[in-house]
């Protein structure tokens, strides 16, 4: 049954794994907002990591309130692996673009370059987070080329991770000030990645201070 196996993979990482997970977020998205505010030219406002284990459905029926959204989404693979997705709504997405370009564009131009100046937005954010996290673990990723999509939650997360009953999810929501565009950021790992990441998470805490491990 789900709920048997969501008992197990949830007791999987210790509540001080937990923790150190949480902040290792917490400082990859603090310098990925900055990388934004920069690319947006106005402050952007994030949420401290919810780290959550939910049934995939579950976690995506929350996000279908929305009709359409642009996501850029990257591999990440290292010490533990994820999927790492940014997401925007449509409309929002074409703002982030207007802002970044700083010019007055015609629809058509901005549908144009839309694409490339999204994908060039996630591929920033993600790899400045990633990096931050690897440059604190003191070890690298490699990151996978960003592809970009538009559509539903179902097409876009569901289809592409349906195959997993549950998920451990990472997400921070990112806001953008001025313009009033709301987005997210959502590192998923499936049960053979949360494996690698808790031994990551293990090895971290021991290297900080022994005891912490003790028992876990």
């Amino acid at each position: 049954m789900p709920s048997d196996n969501s008992d197990s993979t949830l007791s999987l990482l210790s509540a001080t794994e937990q923790d150190l997970l949480t902040e290792l977020f917490n400082l990859g998205i603090g310098r990925a907002a900055q990388s934004l505010s920069i690319l947006a030219r106005q402050a952007v406002e994030t949420t401290v990591p919810k780290v959550k284990l939910e049934l995939t459905d579950q976690f995506c029926q929350k996000l279908r309130t929305t009709p359409m959204y642009c996501s850029v989404s990257q591999e990440v693979r290292g010490p533990f692996n994820a999927n790492s997705m940014l997401f925007f709504p449509v409309e929002g997405s074409y703002e982030i673009v207007h802002l970044m370009l700083n010019q007055d564009f015609s629809q058509e131009t901005l549908t144009a370059l839309h694409e490339d100046a999204i994908t060039e937005i996630g591929n920033i954010i993600i790899n400045t987070c990633i990096g931050t996290i690897a440059n604190y673990l003191q070890t690298s990723f490699e990151v996978d080329l960003p592809q970009v999509m538009s559509g539903n939650i179902d097409k876009l997360l569901y289809e592409r991770n349906r195959h997993h009953d549950i998920i451990v999810n990472v997400s921070i929501d990112l806001t953008l000030k001025e313009s009033d565009v709301h987005g997210f950021l959502l590192f998923i790992f499936g049960p053979l990645s949360l494996t690698k990441l808790k031994g990551t998470l293990h090895q971290t805490l021991q290297k900080i201070n022994p005891q912490l491990v003790q028992g876990t």
